[in-house]
């Protein structure tokens, strides 16, 4: 793997006259390996560095926006499907702020046998509104508790517009759980099985 990254930066990196400038040729790769009976391990790139990814990594332009928006989720252990709305979160908030990134995602998945799937195409506006209407909520919920010169009564309406908006977004979630669950199901090891039988 290191002989590869190498040889890729001798020939098209380091002789590049922009070679270590802003806007000069780079790349960062996240790499996934297994070994029968081991589980699998991720690594990620730096030029010819190869590091070992611990909890998650973000690589590329917007990196450091997607850690930190998924850097106040990974307190706990997830679920499939929660780890899938943390990255359209993470992917719409990155998006929204790099001028650098945009169109559509690709999600991929390494299973513990070695087993790998990816999706690609899935359209990131489909959980547009779900990222926003929580932006919008915690920044509700930040200034009815923060602002001491708030009545009761203002936060009591503040609370209750949170509510609502919780509520809101929750039915058009609903309305594209099945397009969501399809894609899940195409990443997970089941329908792998499935496909290949």
């Amino acid at each position: 793997m290191i002989l590869l990254l190498a040889k890729f930066y001798q020939k098209h990196a380091y002789k590049h006259p922009q070679f270590g400038y802003d806007g000069g040729p780079s790349c960062s790769l996240i790499i996934g390996t297994w070994w029968k009976g081991q589980a699998p391990s991720l690594f990620w790139t730096e030029e010819t560095v190869v590091n070992r990814v611990r909890g998650f990594k973000c690589v590329g332009h917007g990196a450091d926006i997607a850690k930190y928006v998924i850097s106040s989720f990974i307190d706990q252990a997830w679920e499939f499907k929660d780890i899938f709305l943390i990255a359209t979160h993470a992917l719409e908030q990155t998006k929204k702020t790099d001028m650098y990134c945009g169109g559509n995602s690709e999600f991929g998945v390494l299973f513990k046998d070695g087993v790998t799937n990816t999706y690609n195409g899935f359209d990131i506006s489909k959980s547009e509104a779900f990222s926003k209407t929580f932006e919008q909520a915690m920044k509700d919920l930040f200034f009815a508790s923060a602002d001491l010169d708030l009545t009761d009564d203002r936060v009591k309406a503040a609370l209750h517009l949170l509510e609502l908006n919780v509520t809101s977004i929750r039915e058009e979630q609903k309305a594209k759980k099945e397009e969501r669950e399809r894609i899940m199901k195409l990443l997970t090891r089941n329908s792998i099985l499935a496909l290949g039988s």
